[in-house]
């Protein structure tokens, strides 16, 4: 009997060894190894000092002005540069940021750019696709009616149904047409497959954009492709558009205090202490700040020290200037 208790004890022992390697070899295997990074880490925004909250990339909205959201460092100075127009704000005390934004049919490019205390600049970009064939809202799922309140699974099945009723696109390049569907890759390499069974309707964009058939799609075309999708990733596409890539924008702001001004320039200077400047056109548009709202003035109501910034297009050195928005005196 002593043996047989004796034997016991040592299996028992020698198997709650082999459990605790194996929850070891586990945990090893799932802990993220030094010096290395994950595939979702390499595809965050470029800047860590901005987050947007909404929209997503490539979400496709049925109405404009869009509200952008987002978290940057506490009171940082906000501009979001739209397609045709900037705008600016202020982050609150804990970062967070909201500013609506008039679109442009078909992509649009926003470009949030934010100057913290010291005017340390921080700048990351979303697309979006605006489309007034998805102004009607899609509709929602009822919720279950299960005696079953699990919260943490009712959050979750709210995610998927929320991600399933927003409207998203695919843009990139046709490698493959089938009966029912459509192969495409995108600018990053990635294969997204769109599905055409519910016949979609094609516009095929120019200087007069037209209906064109489903069957006018050919390989090497470079499309977008909007609609809803399902869990395995696939687009159940509403609506292809036939167009060419858009190219980068190149807009960008500077923040500084004014050094000198000429008649179709002017010259700041950073927090940093760095020299920049900017020419302005006919087009360039200058707002002053008072009483937490903008009024629009004169170029030439500009003077040495006042704390601008401006948003517009091009490097920092020849920045030709769409918007100037004249903060204060120093």
């Amino acid at each position: 009997m002593r043996k047989e208790l004796l034997f016991a004890i040592v299996a028992g022992g020698l198997f709650g060894l082999v459990i605790a390697f194996g929850i070891w070899r586990i945990n090893s295997a799932l802990s993220p190894r030094k010096g290395t990074s994950s595939q979702t880490e390499s595809e965050k925004p470029s800047d860590a000092s901005i987050s947007i909250a909404k929209p997503s990339q490539n979400d496709v909205v049925g109405t404009s002005p869009v509200a952008i959201s987002g978290v940057t460092k506490p009171n940082a100075r906000v501009v979001v540069s739209g397609e045709g127009k900037d705008y600016f704000t202020l982050a609150d005390a804990k970062g967070a940021f909201s500013q609506e934004v008039a679109l442009i049919g078909g992509i649009n490019e926003l470009v949030v750019i934010a100057f913290d205390e010291k005017g340390v600049a921080g700048s990351v970009s979303v697309n979006i696709i605006y489309s007034t064939e998805f102004a009607k809202p899609q509709s929602t799922p009822e919720p279950t009616t299960e005696a079953s309140t699990d919260s943490i699974r009712q959050k979750v099945q709210e995610k998927v149904n929320e991600a399933l009723n927003s409207p998203t696109a695919y843009l990139g390049t046709v490698t493959d047409i089938a009966e029912s569907s459509i192969q495409l890759k995108s600018a990053s390499g990635e294969i997204q497959q769109v599905g055409t069974e519910n016949s979609p309707t094609v516009i095929k964009d120019g200087k007069t954009p037209k209906a064109v058939k489903l069957t006018d799609i050919a390989i090497g075309d470079y499309i977008i492709a909007m609609g809803y999708k399902n869990g395995n990733h696939v687009i159940s596409a509403q609506r292809i558009l036939i167009t060419t890539p858009a190219s980068p924008s190149n807009r960008t702001a500077i923040e500084g205090a004014i050094t000198d001004t000429g008649k179709n320039s002017l010259s700041i200077e950073t927090l940093g202490k760095e020299s920049l400047s900017a020419t302005v056109d006919a087009n360039t548009i200058v707002y002053r700040l008072e009483q937490d709202k903008f009024t629009k003035i004169k170029f030439s109501s500009l003077g040495e020290g006042n704390l601008i910034v401006v948003a517009g297009v091009g490097p920092q050195g020849k920045l030709l200037a769409r918007t100037i928005f004249y903060l204060k005196s120093e």
